[in-house]
């Protein structure tokens, strides 16, 4: 969606408006994973725009170190209406390996809210897969606006990679989530959605395997003895 239909969206959403990220800076990839790996994050947004404080909902190392240290950096815009001077805003980090095929969803509990303002807090993540039209590998970044009732209202493509951020959207879009909270009541939420792909490995003719080895142990057939032949001892 194009920054003027993003903007449209959210005229429509209702007073509240909260923080737009403005800035932020390319994740690495540690080229260590054989699976899907995923970090969820809570993001609490000052009045400045800077990351205050970081509530960790899903994650492990070394991917969650790496994006701990990015976010710091990041920059967003104030929320659009009075209240309080701190506002919440989810993260969805997805980093892919080098799979064609889609790993298991991310199914996450009920998580217990720590106060009458929170991000929306994610229920069930899919895996994106990587498209078979596409032949990109990088880094993609998507801003969603959820409505009140927690599904997708608006999504804002902030980076691009060819190929991989529509697909992006499409799988986001079905992603389920409680709503954002405000003052203790369902509101607007944002969350941002940065995935990870690596082009897949496809071998045209796969390699095999060599078969197990014998080694050439020559067979020894049974000595026999007949009725009145020799005696095999010499006596």
């Amino acid at each position: 969606m194009n920054t003027a239909l993003f903007l449209i969206a959210l005229l429509q959403t209702g007073s509240y408006q909260p923080p737009q990220l403005q800035q932020t800076t390319v994740v690495e990839y540690p080229f260590t994973t054989t699976n899907t790996q995923w970090v969820v994050l809570d993001m609490e947004i000052n009045q400045r725009g800077r990351v205050q404080s970081v509530a960790v909902l899903q994650g492990a190392s070394p991917f969650l170190e790496l994006v701990l240290t990015n976010v710091n950096l990041w920059e967003f815009t104030t929320a659009t209406a009075q209240g309080p001077t701190q506002n919440h805003v989810t993260a969805v980090f997805v980093f892919r390996p080098r799979d064609l095929f889609s790993g298991s969803p991310l199914s996450m509990p009920q998580i217990y809210r720590r106060g009458p303002d929170s991000a929306p807090l994610p229920v069930l993540l899919y895996d994106p897969g990587y498209p078979t039209s596409s032949v990109g590998e990088g880094l993609t970044i998507l801003e969603m606006r959820l409505a009140e009732s927690g599904g997708a209202d608006a999504i804002r493509v902030i980076r691009d990679t060819p190929g991989l951020a529509a697909h992006t959207e499409r799988v986001a879009r079905t992603w389920r989530f409680q709503p954002a909270m405000r003052n203790g009541s369902a509101a607007n939420g944002s969350v941002i959605v940065v995935a990870w792909y690596l082009r897949p490995i496809i071998y045209n003719n796969p390699p095999t395997m060599p078969g197990p080895y014998y080694p050439y142990e020559p067979i020894v057939p049974p000595a026999t003895f007949r009725d009145g032949g020799p005696n095999p001892r010499g006596f």
